[in-house]
């Protein structure tokens, strides 16, 4: 059986239309996968939320919840963390 020459084929031979395919649906599924994760988190508060309940802050909020520091400790506390 003689090879022919399709336009778009680019001389893959048997098969090297499906493969490209496999490639180009599991690239456009985690491109949809990772925008569904982004819109999911923009929902639930964003990046903001992560960032305000992260980190030192969070750490000094949750030790003024737990009874570890008192309220003139905390707000000292906080003034230094907003000033930087």
């Amino acid at each position: 059986m003689m090879y022919r020459y399709f336009p778009g084929n680019y001389g893959c031979g048997f098969g090297g239309d499906m493969v490209s395919g496999v490639i180009h649906a599991i690239f456009w599924l985690f491109v949809i996968i990772l925008i569904i994760k982004l819109l999911r988190r923009r929902k639930h508060g964003g990046w903001q939320k992560m960032w305000r309940d992260g980190g030192a802050m969070g750490v000094l909020r949750e030790r003024y919840a737990k009874g570890e520091i008192n309220k003139e400790e905390f707000e000292e506390r906080k003034k230094t963390l907003e000033s930087q």
